[in-house]
């Protein structure tokens, strides 16, 4: 019974200790995975803010020439292009502004998603390592009633 006893404790215990084993690796696994999608959306949205920031430099060029050739027109040339310069220029820094914090805000919502789901990830690994202390306690619980069991018999 004893040496049976044994058996099952060390076939317990190599299940436990696989399962747990098993489920590290998948949460290494998940999260690697996690951090790599995040590099990647990082890079594209480095990638798209910097295209956003060329585009943005070549309309403030292309501004400028305008303003080099509207200073030789008359008065009235000059008025019309300032404000279409300043219509211009408005809208593009409300539209970069406005692409950027929604690119913004799309990224640190994804950071803050990763943050919860690796949050909840090792909330579930300390409960399995309590169920799996508990389980331990157990045993050794079981262990010293069958030894007080066998010893008085």
């Amino acid at each position: 019974i004893a040496l049976q006893r044994k058996r099952e404790e060390e076939e317990y215990n190599y299940t436990t200790n696989q399962k747990r084993r098993e489920e590290e690796d998948e949460f290494k696994t998940r999260l690697q995975n996690e951090e790599r999608e995040l590099r990647e959306r990082q890079s594209a949205f480095e990638r798209e803010h910097a295209d956003r920031l060329k585009a943005l430099t070549d309309a403030e060029q292309e501004l400028e020439q305008l303003r080099q050739l509207a200073s030789g027109m008359e008065g009235r040339i000059e008025e019309a292009t300032s404000k279409a310069i300043t219509t211009t220029e408005e809208r593009l820094k409300r539209e970069h502004r406005f692409e950027f914090d929604l690119a913004q805000k799309e990224t640190e919502g994804q950071l803050l998603l990763k943050d919860q789901q690796i949050g909840l990830l090792q909330q579930k690994i300390k409960e399995m390592e309590t169920q799996l202390r508990e389980a331990g306690v157990k045993v050794a619980k079981s262990e010293e009633t069958v030894k007080d069991i066998a010893f008085r018999a």
